[in-house]
């Protein structure tokens, strides 16, 4: 759970009790096979207990949600129009780095070997910031920033329409469940003494998932084969600095909250019943987790973290051999 004074992000639905943060401040981000959206709350909110703090962050993020179906089909048009305009806008990959259009690094000078990569152009909005996150396959030029940007920006500074008024809550509520967001946007291997988890930080629509998960899919299939060799071993336990492993699929199972809840994707991945390490690939985070037959101390477990995440670097490597090198 989170602890006073930090940043609560929503994207991974976080659930509060009634002993949660006192402050916090809203981001969440939505994605798709073409873009990702973003919108992060400008200043903290403090609340008195974690109900309301619940409360808010729930309607904000029905409000979120709403913003982005109202953007969307704009958001398309735009990069729609852009690719016929040249633009090499490709499917998007969260796996790649990122650079914010306006930030300390000019995208334009970006050696093009660099490429592909994401983009990020961010608008200031009354509330915070919106931005759209697109893959570029080729260095964007000048022309064709300043173009993308004064698009995002004209259709972001749109005023979002009310919401939940009288008038519109029945139509805002029939939208919210046909879209059916959930997060995180994330795939899972459970195999016999080790689980992997590949996702991010984002909400997806029913509609969208399939698309979304299928990249994270990849990702997932690259880095598997090292980690079961690396598991194979005779001595994996005696590698792994504990004296013995369980089967993790009856623990992962039993996970109350559902299964992806197991890998802790939302916090501290440490404690219960498994010993996780993890990496980040671009904005995809890969999470290993292993159940240890016994309680293991502080020291054994930075050992353990140590060992697995060396395994997980392994993966990667072969998953940039797989991309050709386009995850860096």
């Amino acid at each position: 759970m989170c602890q006073p004074s930090i940043t609560i992000v929503l994207t991974l639905g976080l659930m509060f009790s009634s002993a949660a943060a006192a402050s916090g401040s809203y981001t969440t981000t939505i994605a798709n096979e073409g873009f990702r959206y973003t919108f992060a709350e400008r200043t903290r909110k403090i609340f008195s207990g974690g109900d309301q703090a619940e409360v808010y962050f729930t309607q904000k993020k029905y409000e979120a949600q709403l913003r982005y179906l109202e953007v969307r089909p704009q958001i398309d048009r735009v990069l729609a129009d852009a690719r016929k305009k040249g633009v090499p806008i490709v499917a998007a990959d969260m796996s790649l780095s990122e650079l914010v259009v306006g930030g300390p690094i000019d995208v334009t000078a970006v050696d093009e070997g660099a490429f592909p990569m994401n983009v990020v152009f961010a608008v200031d909005v009354d509330s915070g910031r919106e931005s759209v996150t697109v893959t570029a396959s080729k260095r964007f030029t000048a022309k064709q920033v300043d173009m993308l940007q004064a698009t995002f920006q004209a259709t972001l500074l749109q005023k979002p329409r009310e919401r939940f008024s009288e008038e519109h809550q029945e139509k805002d509520q029939a939208a919210l469940a046909a879209a059916a967001f959930s997060s995180p946007a994330a795939v899972a291997h459970v195999d016999e003494f080790f689980a992997v988890y590949v996702g991010a930080r984002a909400e997806v629509t029913s509609a969208d998932k399939a698309s979304v998960l299928a990249p994270l899919q990849t990702i997932l299939d690259a880095v598997l084969p090292q980690l079961r060799a690396r598991m194979a071993a005779p001595d994996v336990a005696a590698q792994l600095h504990v004296t013995g492993l369980r089967p993790v699929k009856p623990l992962v199972a039993n996970e109350k909250q559902g299964p992806l809840h197991a890998f802790r994707p939302w916090g501290p991945l440490y404690g219960g019943d498994f010993l996780r390490s993890a990496t980040n690939v671009g904005a995809v985070h890969v999470i290993v987790m292993v159940a240890p037959q016994e309680d293991v101390d502080d020291v054994k477990r930075e050992k353990t973290y140590r060992v697995m995440a060396g395994w997980l670097d392994e993966g990667v490597v072969n998953l940039r051999h797989k991309k050709n090198g386009s995850v860096r």
